[in-house]
């Protein structure tokens, strides 16, 4: 039962969601599928291009793109365009360089994703 006054105000905030919130969201959706991730470790060795990755993955080139697109909106990965061909690359923003023991990792607010060696 909803009541008039600070109590109403005081439900309504804690619903609220930050756009911080949004986007630590956006990043475990994007993280919680296996071909995201075996792109994301790809990507930690260096920009490729839709082409390459699809070859890498043995994919075909419009799944990885559906998924780089799932990749980008969430900020994990960003684009760069040279001529007619987009390369990706994983935003730096959320990579860190690790220990050789524990390798690579990305992290958004509280999701850490580290990638070790196989």
């Amino acid at each position: 039962m909803l009541r008039r006054g600070s109590n109403a105000i005081e439900r309504s905030a804690s619903r609220s969601v930050s756009v911080a919130d949004t986007e630590a969201v956006k990043a475990i959706k994007a993280v919680g599928d296996r071909t995201r991730l075996q792109i994301l470790r790809i990507l930690l060795q260096g920009e490729l291009c839709v082409t390459d990755l699809a070859k890498e993955l043995g994919l075909a080139q419009p799944r990885v793109s559906h998924h780089l697109t799932i990749l980008r909106n969430s900020s994990l990965v960003r684009d760069r365009r040279s001529g007619k061909q987009i390369f990706y690359s994983v935003n730096p923003d959320f990579r860190h360089n690790g220990s050789p023991q524990r390798g690579q990792s990305i992290q958004v607010d509280c999701l850490r994703v580290e990638f070790t060696e196989s």
